[in-house]
């Protein structure tokens, strides 16, 4: 299995963007076939991913993104919700064959998944948007 995260206009390895998708590629070191896409990323997170020894794309802009090979062929593109990724990726989905994943990293607004559970602090008209919101598949890839 093939999987790539695509990682968009970062700059240090320990933003919170990053963060995740660089632990879960050192924790697949050597079990998966794994890399990084880095789309338009500063200097010192492309040097971090170098000393990590993983399979990593250094890529500038969209046409170099569409013409990288490895990437076309991948079977997972993990990516965050970010505005700038959905832009992409919905470029990229007629010359991929890849299943996207978007990792979701604020819930309804809200930083703390916890509260995410109780909206019971909304006003009456955001609680049931927001209610109604869950239902909603935002992302159709």
């Amino acid at each position: 299995m093939n999987i790539t995260f695509l990682v968009t206009k970062q700059s240090m390895p320990h933003e919170g963007a990053v963060r995740p998708f660089l632990n879960f590629l050192k924790g697949m070191k050597g079990k998966e076939t794994s890399g990084v896409a880095l789309f338009k990323c500063g200097p010192k997170l492309v040097n971090y991913v170098d000393k990590l020894d993983i399979t990593s794309y250094v890529l500038s802009n969209e046409s170099e993104l569409i013409k990288e090979k490895d990437l076309l062929h991948t079977d997972f593109i993990i990516c965050d919700d970010s505005f700038l990724d959905s832009r992409i990726l919905s470029s990229l989905k007629k010359k991929i064959r890849a299943k996207i994943v978007v990792y979701v990293q604020v819930l309804y607004g809200i930083h703390a998944i916890s509260s995410c559970f109780d909206l019971g602090y909304l006003p009456f008209k955001e609680k049931a948007i927001f209610s109604l919101l869950k239902f909603i598949n935002f992302c159709n890839y």
